[in-house]
């Protein structure tokens, strides 16, 4: 029976190709898979491959256990303002994550990610910017009545339209001056399925 029911879900896969797929084409879209095991948290610096499948870009981020506040899946979160950086410099905490995953010309895509903030410090609206194919989108977050043990955690939607036949996807701390110092957007739970049709 079940070998039946394998060989249907894959003829129907065949028949509509553009279906959107029930897996992730993320990996390790919480987190949880690293080659470092943070105490509450670890500052990670642009270039680190630590968390598998993901590279930290701009500056620094944090690598957040549950410790520290909980994750919104799992036991591993981000906070997209690096701990260890220059406050001289008024972009220099600024930091952000990307994977490159394949995808299909003029396919549509639906991101979905958990979205909070470091309640510990502001700046009080904490600015996470999504990019993917050319586009992107800034979403706000405010840490007003919230605490470590009251993230706040709130899933939010992107749609991007793939133009190449692999594409990264990107999230950035897009927090402004000043208090930039540690205490930025948090992420965790990224997932990408197809969706919505090709164009």
């Amino acid at each position: 029976m079940r070998y039946t029911l394998l060989l249907l879900s894959f003829a129907v896969s065949l028949a509509f190709p553009g279906l959107p797929s029930s897996e992730n084409l993320i990996v390790n879209g919480s987190f949880e898979e690293s080659s470092v095991n943070p105490g509450s948290y670890q500052d990670l610096p642009a270039g680190s491959t630590a968390i598998k499948g993901w590279t930290v870009t701009l500056n620094h981020i944090d690598y957040i256990n549950a410790s520290l506040w909980p994750a919104s899946d799992g036991q591993h979160s981000l906070d997209l303002d690096g701990s260890a950086c220059n406050t001289s410099a008024t972009t220099a905490c600024l930091g952000g994550i990307k994977q490159t995953f394949a995808t299909v010309s003029g396919q549509k895509y639906d991101v979905s990610f958990d979205f909070a903030g470091n309640p510990m410090n502001g700046p009080k609206i904490k600015t996470l910017k999504v990019s993917a194919a050319g586009e992107s989108q800034s979403f706000t977050f405010d840490i007003t009545g919230h605490s470590a043990g009251n993230m706040g955690w709130k899933t939010q939607h992107w749609t991007f339209t793939a133009t190449a036949a692999k594409t990264t996807l990107e999230f950035d701390s897009a927090d402004s001056a000043p208090n930039l110092s540690g205490w930025g957007p948090a992420l965790d739970n990224v997932i990408v399925k197809p969706g919505g049709g090709q164009i």
